[in-house]
């Protein structure tokens, strides 16, 4: 009967659009746990690797004067300096937590985001110390994020 696959397909339809609303929304829903700490070396990553291309296209403009060349290449040593702390302080944290990844702002507040469970005071604080020690920033700069 015409009337009764009219309905049937109207209702398949509907279904379908939910569904691929509810695929969208899963989507491009925040990510939690390990897709966040994934998702946050992911952006770190560009960010640093745009910054690092904006600094050699100043460094090798044959319009820049010297002095920008040079405080280009302060900048660009200056921001592989800073990553590889990032790195180095990562690494170290990996080795009692799977899932770690250090942000910073544009404020130089660094993050030190961390997958757990749950994060005690006194491992809090062992992060924030190795944190102000190796990447030579302020105490009042540096924080520790629980990511569950």
């Amino acid at each position: 009967d015409a009337k009764t696959d009219a309905k049937t397909e109207k209702k398949t339809e509907t279904d379908a659009t939910r569904s691929d609303a509810a695929i969208l929304s899963e989507a491009t829903a925040t990510p939690k746990g390990v897709e966040a700490v994934a998702a946050m070396q992911m952006e770190r990553s560009s960010h640093v690797s745009q910054q690092l291309e904006q600094l050699t296209a100043k460094m090798t403009d044959a319009e820049a004067t010297d002095a920008q060349i040079a405080e280009a290449s302060e900048q660009h040593d200056a921001l592989m300096d800073r990553e590889s702390k990032m790195i180095a302080l990562e690494e170290q944290l990996m080795q009692q937590y799977a899932h770690v990844v250090v942000t910073v702002d544009d404020a130089q507040q660094y993050t030190v985001n961390v997958h757990a469970p749950s994060l005690s005071k006194t491992e809090a604080a062992n992060m924030l110390t190795a944190a102000i020690e190796q990447l030579h920033a302020a105490p009042q700069n540096v924080a520790v994020k629980l990511i569950r």
